[in-house]
């Protein structure tokens, strides 16, 4: 189709000079937001409405509780820019002029894409906070830490979230947005910190069993600390106007996004790989793959960060001599880096063949997936019975009631 000159933005006038191919990409755009929009209303509708007997709000599992958040996110912000990639369609196809031409704003487009496309990011790491607060408690043998607390601050993320999407482009808004937009943004760390200090205090004195599941959130909470901690200079508006658009902020996306989510989505694969094919991973290629991935990980982006400063733009093809040597080790670290998604594809496709058979619940989790046989059966719950939720399923404290029993099937 002759692609499209503006990026994964799609931003106008740019875009209505990009010929067939910027008309598919917003075609598809529109598309998945209104994919995302109806799975989230799924996800958000089944907590609301589909809970199992027993299970108050106070009671929903934490991970739910986390992709309640992210689906929230999707529902109240994804219209906005499913309707601003409506109206820059117009613009390229009927000659409307909502954002071209003398009547257009094109800053009009950008507040519209960026009020879910910041708030995206918040989609990928809401569910991952929460597989944090899911697994660390068994693993600390610890009752989750302050859970009311880790709610709020999955909501908060979330609701914040949603009022910042400017810093994006601050080089491009009038003074009197800046220290509004900054303010926002720099807030969203507050119920972050909630989810944070539930994981330390988890398992804060507790006996941590370090698997590779374990070791990977471990590793996340590590980057997205290094990720978040970096942010607030982009948030901040004197800072930004000097890191804007350099590999400072290709670092501090790294480190939230793929630092922070790929490895905590690396962590869900070995946690419930026995869940999913009734077999264990192998451990010791676990942790390899682990610390294989976090080194190389480090060397990949953190000199990224020092580019930036030194001046390093990103999208482009050329960089000056003095920058030669440090882009030259952040290459080989990036090809040693991808190499390693070779050892957990090995070993999850070895295992699910080879490894050793799972007993039913190998992490002595109190979820109530693993309270049934591995790989989980067709029928899931002995005939004539099904879960009551009696409490939440973290806590692990010593003496602490089974959060669910089994009750009668009411007779039809």
């Amino acid at each position: 189709m002759g692609g499209f000159q503006t990026g994964g933005w799609g931003y106008p006038p740019l875009a209505q000079n990009s010929g067939s191919g910027i008309v598919f990409y917003v075609l598809g755009a529109a598309s998945l937001l209104t994919a995302s929009v109806l799975g989230a209303i799924n996800i958000v509708g089944t907590m609301v409405y589909m809970r199992a007997k027993g299970m108050s709000l106070g009671r929903v599992p934490i991970f739910i509780w986390g992709l309640f958040a992210a689906g929230t996110i999707l529902v109240v912000e994804a219209p906005a820019t499913f309707t601003g990639a409506l109206m820059d369609l117009s613009d390229m196809i009927l000659g409307s002029h909502f954002y071209t031409g003398p009547t257009g704003h094109p800053l009009a487009y950008m507040d519209q894409f960026w009020f879910l496309f910041h708030p995206e990011v918040y989609v990928f790491i809401l569910p991952a906070f929460a597989i944090w607060l899911e697994i660390l408690p068994a693993a600390a043998r610890r009752p989750l830490f302050a859970r009311g607390w880790a709610i709020a601050g999955l909501v908060g993320v979330s609701m914040l979230g949603a009022m910042l999407g400017v810093h994006h482009y601050f080089t491009a808004v009038s003074d009197a947005r800046m220290p509004i937009f900054m303010t926002i943004t720099e807030t969203v760390s507050i119920p972050t910190g909630f989810i944070y200090l539930a994981a330390i205090g988890t398992i804060w004195g507790g006996r941590l069993r370090i698997n590779a599941a374990v070791l990977l959130v471990l590793m996340a909470m590590m980057n997205f600390l290094i990720g978040g901690l970096t942010g607030i200079f982009n948030a901040d508006v004197p800072a930004d106007l000097q890191l804007h658009n350099t590999y400072w902020v290709i670092a501090h996306f790294h480190y939230t996004m793929l630092g922070g989510v790929i490895f905590t989505w690396l962590a869900a694969l070995y946690w419930w790989f026995p869940k999913v094919t009734g077999r264990k991973i192998n451990e010791f290629w676990g942790k390899f793959h682990a610390w294989w991935f976090f080194v190389f990980f480090n060397c990949a982006f953190f000199p990224m960060f020092i580019a930036g400063l030194e001046g390093m733009n990103r999208r482009i093809a050329i960089y000056l001599p003095y920058l030669h040597g440090i882009n030259l080790f952040i290459s080989i670290s990036a090809f040693l880096l991808g190499a390693g998604f070779l050892i957990p594809l090995a070993n999850l496709f070895y295992s699910w063949r080879y490894g050793p058979k799972a007993e039913a619940n190998p992490w002595g989790s109190n979820g109530l997936e693993w309270q049934i046989k591995s790989p989980t059966p067709y029928v899931p719950f002995p005939a004539g019975t099904e879960p009551e939720v009696v409490g939440p399923n973290d806590n692990y404290a010593a003496g602490a009631k089974e959060p669910f029993v089994w009750v009668s099937t009411p007779s039809k």
